[in-house]
Formats: structure tokens, sequence, C-alpha cells
């Protein structure tokens, strides 16, 4: 490949291997409860945008009817932003599987628009070679 591209190209000696990039199996049992944390962070903030605005319409007529734009509403705090309970982990997850679902329905293959899950890996063979990347270089 490098010789044909003329560019230098990083490949193991060994044969890849590619069953973890559509993630581990720990990744893939845990994709539903992932799915269900982003699902209800969504609802969370959507809760949180509609309390938020009717706050906001209450404090605004409130401050028009006392002609006192820095005064609060009695008894009544802004709502507060709810707390995250998805991690950046659960979105990655979530992100390539709905790519990999979204290339299903379309054209049958669960591509992964969003590239690997986990990275490829050296396989087991042949066996005496290193199982590391390497660099290697046209001539």
């Amino acid at each position: 490949m490098t010789h044909a591209t003329q560019t230098s190209v990083w490949a193991f000696p060994r044969r890849s291997n590619y069953d973890q990039t559509y993630g581990t199996s720990a990744d893939r049992a845990g994709l539903a409860s992932a799915q269900d944390r982003i699902k209800a962070d969504a609802q969370a903030m959507k809760r949180y945008r509609r309390q938020l605005s009717e706050y906001q319409k209450r404090l605004a007529a409130h401050q028009q009817g006392s002609k006192d734009n820095s005064a609060q509403l009695p008894n009544e705090s802004a709502p507060i932003l709810p707390r995250k309970t998805a991690g950046v982990e659960d979105e990655t997850l979530v992100r390539h599987a709905t790519s990999r679902d979204e290339y299903e329905q379309s054209i049958g293959y669960p591509l992964d628009g969003e590239g690997a899950v986990r990275p490829v890996r050296a396989g087991d063979t042949p066996t005496g070679l290193p199982a590391t990347l390497r660099q290697y270089q046209p001539l």
C-alpha cells in the first residue's frame, strides 16, 4: 500500500483484530442504559427550559407591576439547571450506535460513520512479529 500510494502507512505486522471496533461486550451491554440516561437528561432539560420560561414570565410581570427592574419574586427562586446523568462515554456509545442504525436502515449494513468506538488491535498471529503499530514508508 505504501508503494502504490507513495505515502507512509501505519499498520500492525500481525493480522488486525477488529473485535472491539463497535465497542466491547460491556459497551454493547450498557448501551440501553446509556440511551436511557441520555433520554432522561433530554427530558430534564426540556422540563427545566419550560420552568425557566414560566419563571421569567412571572418575574417580568412582577417587576413590571412593582416598577422595579431588580425586584425578585417573593419566596421563589429561579429553577436550577438539572445535573446530567449521562457521561461523555454514554454520549459517544449512543452516537456510534445511532450512526450504525441509520446506515443499517438506509443501506442494509451497520457502518459507523463516527469511526471505531475502540481502536483496532494487533491479532495473535503470526507469532514472532511485534504486536505494535509500525510505520511503513514507500521505497
